[in-house]
């Protein structure tokens, strides 16, 4: 009986192990290997356990993977390192590398990986899905153990991962997901984030306020980000005030493949902010699903000739660096953005070892920073 037919028989050796005993028993060094569909086919595993395994001998030094040429058996005998302890290669892809929280996650991850002794490769979409789509498949065929994944901000995105990724695969969502996903995800608990915020209005006396959010009906981006704008509304009815006509107003995401401009962020709060401003019961308090919402906002609150906290108060979602130096300074439900990635990694690594996550979602708390821009009245 061959080894591979052994393995077969034995039920608890797994496929990305069954595929590497078989390649290591049937072929000669030098020779070229089946591909990762072949040998899934030949032995009756998934083709992710093939291309794992063939991830983990070139990873190895056992396999030789060529681009347009295939792979081929380099040697039998696996390399150990010098510390006797095999580093892990993990990837993290984001939609883009240019914004605060994207750079806050990368230090809560950089600083897990460092902790670990992990090589962490960083992969810019740059707002594209085709290059989303290239980053993941990079992942997927190249010696990576896992990744950690922030996507762009369509529901595009979170379907390209659940199509192109198998199940059980090592990867890990941070900051954005929908309800129903196949990985894991870190996040913060966005509903009660809003709801923290929106009651903090209240204990201060407000009893008006309105929030701005995205449309749901243009490109919105995932389901759970709608959790903010329910926190708003079960903080409001909580404490039995009214959400007069009017005070939940909407505003645009850019499109698929666009890159957002300056001007875009400037005008993604001033027309909601403006039609709030006209209301025949002007709010005393906004609350804001993000910061970017509060740019142009705070233009439309000037141009009608009104002050902030002293006519209107505003807080949001997101501690942007910027808000800290505005006049006066935001108010903010902060992100736990270094704890998320730090627990990413944590849910990755057991991945890898070969354990399920305990859960699929976990929530991380926001933080309130009060600051001046919101008036006790």
């Amino acid at each position: 009986m061959s080894l591979n037919q052994q393995l077969i028989d034995e039920k608890d050796v797994s496929g990305p192990e069954l595929v590497k005993s078989y390649i290591l028993e049937s072929f000669e060094v030098g020779s070229k290997l089946p591909s990762d569909e072949e040998l899934s086919e030949q032995l009756g595993t998934t083709r992710y356990a093939a291309t794992r395994a063939l991830t983990e001998l070139s990873a190895e030094g056992l396999v030789i993977r060529k681009p347009r040429s295939g792979s081929f058996l380099a040697s039998r005998e696996r390399r150990i390192p010098e510390n006797g302890i095999e580093s892990k290669r993990i990837a993290f892809i984001a939609s883009e590398f240019d914004s605060f929280l994207t750079s806050e996650l990368l230090r809560g991850i950089e600083s897990q990986c460092r902790e670990k002794d992990f090589a962490v490769s960083l992969l810019n979409s740059d707002y594209s899905i085709d290059q989303e789509s290239s980053n993941i498949k990079k992942v997927l065929t190249e010696e990576y153990n896992g990744a950690v994944i922030r996507v762009g901000e369509h529901h595009e995105s979170v379907e390209l991962v659940d199509r192109l990724v198998p199940e059980g695969y090592p990867l890990v969502f941070v900051d954005k997901s929908d309800n129903d996903f196949n990985f894991p995800c870190v996040k913060m608990n966005q509903f009660g984030a809003a709801y923290d915020g929106v009651k903090f209005l209240i204990e201060r006396g407000h009893k008006k306020i309105a929030f701005i959010g995205y449309d749901n009906y243009h490109g919105c981006r995932f389901v759970e980000i709608n959790r903010r704008e329910e926190g708003y509304q079960a903080a409001m009815r909580e404490a039995g005030l009214e959400i007069k006509d009017g005070y939940i107003q909407r505003t645009k995401i850019f499109a698929l493949n666009e890159r957002p401009t300056e001007t875009y962020f400037y005008m993604l709060g001033y027309e909601p902010m403006n039609r709030l401003l006209l209301n025949k019961e002007r709010p005393t308090a906004i609350f804001f699903l993000n910061f970017f919402m509060s740019i142009g906002a705070i233009r439309a609150i000037r141009d009608h000739g009104l002050k902030i906290p002293d006519d209107i108060s505003i807080m949001c979602i997101d501690d942007e660096p910027v808000g800290r130096y505005m006049t006066p300074p935001m108010t903010v439900v902060a992100q736990p953005l270094r704890e998320i990635g730090k627990r990413a990694v944590e849910v990755l690594d057991n991945m890898v070892e070969g354990r399920k996550p305990e859960r699929m979602g976990i929530k991380l708390d926001g933080r309130i920073i009060e600051r001046g821009s919101v008036r006790r009245l």
